[in-house]
């Protein structure tokens, strides 16, 4: 009984130690690969964009 548990202790940790390996590099990535802003701007014309799809929309009744 006591090897069982000791195998299974032995599994969880691993299994901790790999999620923290996934976790780290998730934010690693997330925040070497893009780049984040509160003030972005465009340096463009504006212009207007009309809809070119023609389907109506119904109401589903409430």
């Amino acid at each position: 009984m006591r090897k069982d548990r000791l195998i299974i202790t032995n599994i969880l940790v691993i299994l901790v130690i790999i999620a923290l390996l996934v976790g780290g590099a998730y934010f690693y990535f997330q925040n070497e690969n893009f780049v984040k802003t509160d003030d972005a701007k465009v340096s463009a014309d504006m212009d207007q964009m009309g809809s070119t799809s023609f389907w109506y929309t119904q109401r589903i009744g409430y």
